[in-house]
């Protein structure tokens, strides 16, 4: 059903209701919500929004609207009513779009399409002696001056007011340009993965030349192993240009030299792991740090050593 200036849509109920409860009851920001929250509306007005999940304000001073929104919409457009907020000078209707659009952007060649839905604040100027005076029908004439109001969708696309505006289609094609940019993206990934493969393996190296057989150190080195260990493994997409964030673990500077060493041991493989219970035969300085110390004193490559790292902790 359509409703009109001069033509009330459910206050017959609303009004009985009103004086059963009794005066007290009515709060009229609440009549106003009940009345129009959740109905349809066709716009007599142009408005506009940014169209970015936000009310853009669009003041309306009687057939006349203001607005900046980035998006503009012609008269006629279709919008669902969210909410309502009654201030001493205004009404404002908050208002959803029924029609999203299309919006372009550009990721490397390709241009793509998102679908945003739009929102709109109605700022409508009311008489302040008729907000003051709770006078439902003046507040619903400024209103109904301004939009069509209908309990449906359906019965709102019915309107001779109505735009029909439609989404804009896709292009042509686009499924085979998701396609190709899918995997153009993936390229983009793989030549990130392999220059952070690069640094890794660089880093690994500066980590074995700078260790030590001291003990403390070596105790820093196994704790930041561990703690590598128990980190959530990034996905190639996180990994890639990633750097190592090595955590602390005791000793002096070894945690850094372990936690690097085994971050980069991950990385280096360049795929997505998944993190497993540790694997060391007994304490951390029982089962590693003789290890380490046989691998450099019979002179064993850094990529020997990582593979000894990765072979006790990561799969």
């Amino acid at each position: 059903m359509k409703r009109t200036a001069g033509r009330p849509w459910g206050h017959v109920a609303l009004a009985c209701f009103l004086a059963a409860a009794g005066p007290a009851f009515a709060d009229f920001e609440d009549d106003v919500e009940r009345a129009w929250a959740g109905s349809w509306v066709v716009a007599q007005v142009e408005m506009s929004s940014d169209c970015l999940g936000i009310y853009n304000n669009n003041e309306v001073r009687g057939r006349l609207s203001s607005n900046k929104g980035s998006r503009r919409f012609a008269e006629g457009e279709l919008a669902r009513v969210d909410k309502v907020n009654v201030k001493s000078d205004r009404v404002d209707l908050y208002l959803t779009v029924a029609e999203p659009v299309l919006v372009p952007r550009t990721d490397g060649p390709f241009t793509l399409y998102d679908e945003r839905s739009c929102r709109v604040q109605f700022m409508v100027d009311v008489p302040r002696e008729a907000i003051k005076g709770r006078r439902m029908d003046d507040v619903d004439a400024q209103l109904l001056d301004v939009v069509e109001q209908y309990e449906s969708a359906a019965a709102a696309r019915r309107s001779r007011a109505w735009n029909r505006r439609e989404r804009d289609p896709y292009p042509r094609d686009y499924e085979e340009t998701l396609a190709r940019h899918a995997a153009w993206k993936a390229e983009e990934v793989n030549r990130a993965l392999a220059a952070t493969r690069m640094a890794a393996l660089d880093a690994a190296s500066q980590v074995i030349e700078r260790v030590t057989d001291d003990p403390p150190y070596l105790d820093g080195f196994a704790a930041g192993v561990d703690a590598q260990r128990d980190r959530s493994t990034p996905s190639c997409p996180d990994l890639a240009g990633a750097a190592p964030r090595p955590t602390g673990g005791g000793g002096r500077g070894g945690a850094g030299g372990g936690g690097g060493l085994a971050w980069g041991t991950r990385a280096r493989r360049s795929r997505v792991l998944r993190v497993v219970p540790g694997r060391w035969a007994g304490p951390m300085t029982g089962a590693l740090v003789p290890s380490i110390l046989r691998l450099l004193a019979g002179g064993g490559s850094p990529v020997l050593l990582a593979g000894f790292v990765a072979a006790g902790d990561w799969r």
